[in-house]
Formats: structure tokens, C-alpha cells, sequence
């Protein structure tokens, strides 16, 4: 009898390493301590999820704290996760919110928290606040963000969405700064930012956000008390929609035609932006304004350029 047992232990714990190691969905039962993602017994079947596991958690009032760092290949999600300390959720096929009480917060410490590796989609309706620190694509990432999600800065203090060389994010959602002393940056020189139909890129209420790498827009960038600061390389701004605060170019504008108008306000020209090639208009009382030092190459001017060292 005793042997018995022993090769049924056996067995059973030689199917849980199968269910996770290749790849069967696991999910959250929290019949552990019903908080850590490090606790075995919080789970089904027994055992921490990784990098090839479908993981699900379902609806629930209590948070579930990430304090490892998993490497999964995706998450369905239902209610609040914490990503704790320096810790690092990655995700390599997508993550699913199944309602609005879906909530991913990354660490308050200035640290990276999360990481989408790969192309792969956040959808659903959900929210995703990036605290002070960073949230990475890599891996060659093409990530996009569903209509029903929205990306927020948190906390006081600068955060920012960093681009590896060669990796896209793609925005059908909403991207938003709010709250005097908080930012968001936008990638860097290393990737693309598309802000695709019905994408909402907002600056809201004394915050600042930046877009710092090369960028599209076809849905609506908005300026709601807030700074939107226009880096990296763009050929066409878009929609622009304005109520209060500023419109600011940092980067190197190519496009045609580039015009100030009464939607936009007048559009300030900071940093070392650049026009080559470019008509300059504006319309509605509004003007371009120098506040770092521009150059332009082969520009036609048809519209005010006043003040700062640049004139």
C-alpha cells in the first residue's frame, strides 16, 4: 500500500510539472494565501504558472500581489493585480480584461514592471496604470492596445513606455497623463508610436506627456490643461483637439504642410525641432511661439513666428 501511494504522489506531481511546463491554462484560485502569485497552493492545478502557461484570474475583491517576476504567455484578467517591488510581469501572447475591475498596476518604485515581448494585443475593457518607472516592449514587440483599455500615468513623478529597437506600439484605446507633477513618456528613438483610428493620446490637468520617438496619428491627440510635447519624427499632426495648456514640437516635422489653427491654438517650438521641406501656416489667431531653438530648412514661412532665442 505504501508503494502504492508513493507512485500515486508521484504521478500526480509529475502531471502538475506537465500542466506547467506545457502549456495547459492555469488559473487563480488563491485557496493559498489567497494574495502572492509565489504561492504554489494559489493556484490550479498546484504549481506557478510560466512562460508557457495561459493564465486566468478570475473576478475577486482582493488584489493578487506579483511579488517574483513570472514569465507567462498570457493573462486573462478579471480583477486587480499589483506588480510589487522591482518585480517584472511579462506576457509574450496578450492580455484579456474581462471587465472594467480589471486593473494592472505597475510597482511605485521606479523600477520596470512590466514587459510585453513579442506581438501580441491587450483587449477588453481595463485599465493599465503605469506608476513611477517604466513598462518595456521588447523582443521585437508589435503591441496594441484595444479600444477598451486605457494606459495611465500614476503616481507623482515621470514614467514612461520604453521602445527596444524595432518594436511598434499601436493605440486604439486611451493614453493619458493627469495630475500636476505627473508625466508619461512615449518611446524613444528605438521604436514606432501609431495612434490608429479612435485612439485617444490625452494631456490632462497640469500633466505632461511626451512622444518621443517616431509617430503617427489618426485618431485625436487632446490637450486638456495639460503639455503635450511632440518629439521623435512625424509628417502630419492629425487631430488635435484643445482646451487649455500647451502644444509643444520637440522633434523633426517633414511633412508638407504644417499649420497652427484655431483647434490646436498656438503651438509652441521647443527643444531642437526641426521643419525641412515644409509650409509653415496657421489660421484662427494662432501663431508658432520659439522656446528652445528650431531650425528650418527649405521652409516657406506663411504664418507668425515670434519670440525665444531661435528668431
Amino acid at each position: 500500500m505504501a508503494v502504492l501511494r508513493a507512485v500515486l504522489v508521484a504521478a500526480v506531481a509529475f502531471l502538475t510539472f506537465i500542466a506547467t511546463a506545457f502549456g495547459q491554462p492555469v488559473a487563480w484560485t488563491g485557496a493559498g494565501d489567497g494574495t502572492s502569485w509565489n504561492n504554489p497552493n494559489n493556484w490550479s492545478p498546484v504549481g506557478l504558472p510560466g512562460a508557457t502557461n495561459d493564465v486566468t484570474i478570475g473576478a475577486g475583491a482582493t488584489a493578487v500581489n506579483v511579488n517574483v517576476s513570472p514569465s507567462i504567455r498570457s493573462l486573462t484578467l478579471g480583477r486587480t493585480v499589483d506588480i510589487t517591488g522591482c518585480n517584472i510581469l511579462n506576457t509574450t501572447n496578450g492580455v484579456t480584461f474581462t471587465g472594467a475591475a480589471g486593473i494592472i498596476n505597475t510597482s511605485p518604485l521606479g523600477c520596470e514592471s512590466l514587459r510585453f515581448t513579442g506581438t501580441q494585443s491587450v483587449t477588453g475593457t481595463g485599465v493599465i496604470n503605469v506608476n513611477v518607472g517604466t513598462m518595456r516592449l521588447s523582443g521585437g514587440a508589435s503591441l496594441t492596445l484595444g479600444a477598451g483599455v486605457q494606459l495611465n500615468s500614476g503616481g507623482s513623478g515621470g514614467t514612461s513606455i520604453v521602445f527596444e529597437a524595432g518594436t511598434t506600439l499601436n493605440n486604439q484605446g486611451t493614453i493619458r497623463a493627469t495630475g500636476a507633477g505627473r508625466s508619461l513618456t512615449v518611446g524613444n528613438s528605438g521604436g514606432t508610436f501609431n495612434n490608429l483610428a479612435g485612439g485617444l493620446v490625452s494631456a490632462e490637468s497640469s500633466a505632461t506627456l511626451s512622444i518621443a520617438s517616431q509617430w503617427t496619428n489618426a485618431g485625436t491627440f487632446n490637450i486638456n490643461g495639460g503639455t503635450l510635447s511632440l518629439g521623435g519624427s512625424f509628417t502630419t499632426l492629425g487631430t488635435v483637439t484643445r482646451t487649455g495648456g500647451t502644444l509643444e514640437f520637440t522633434g523633426a516635422f517633414s511633412g508638407p504642410a504644417l499649420t497652427a489653427t484655431a483647434a490646436t491654438g498656438s503651438i509652441s517650438l521647443g527643444g531642437n525641432f526641426s521643419a525641412t521641406g515644409t509650409a509653415i501656416g496657421a489660421s484662427g489667431g494662432s501663431s508658432f511661439i520659439i522656446t528652445g531653438n528650431p531650425t528650418f530648412t527649405n521652409v516657406t514661412l506663411g504664418a507668425p513666428v515670434v519670440g525665444g532665442p531661435g528668431c
